[in-house]
């Protein structure tokens, strides 16, 4: 639901613990994505499903330089 160089938010119908790691597949366009570590720092269940907060593990600079320029385009 919304992404920064931090990390990203993001809906689940799954119930995922919180302080749990897994890989990633970011997909910022239609061919455009990379693989990250993802690290859940808070979950909230909603009524559509749960809400989880979660930060980028060990993110390359020349990702969170992509994801600024993405967030840069949005607001165009």
């Amino acid at each position: 639901t919304d992404i920064s160089k931090s990390g990203i938010g993001f809906m689940s119908k799954a119930k995922l613990p919180l302080d749990y790691y897994f890989d990633g597949k970011i997909r910022l366009a239609e061919n455009d994505y990379f693989y990250a570590v993802i690290h859940i720092v808070r979950g909230e269940v909603m009524d559509s499903g749960n809400y989880y907060g979660a930060e980028f593990v060990g993110l390359a600079p020349f990702l969170a330089n992509k994801i600024d320029d993405y967030e840069a385009s949005l607001r165009r």
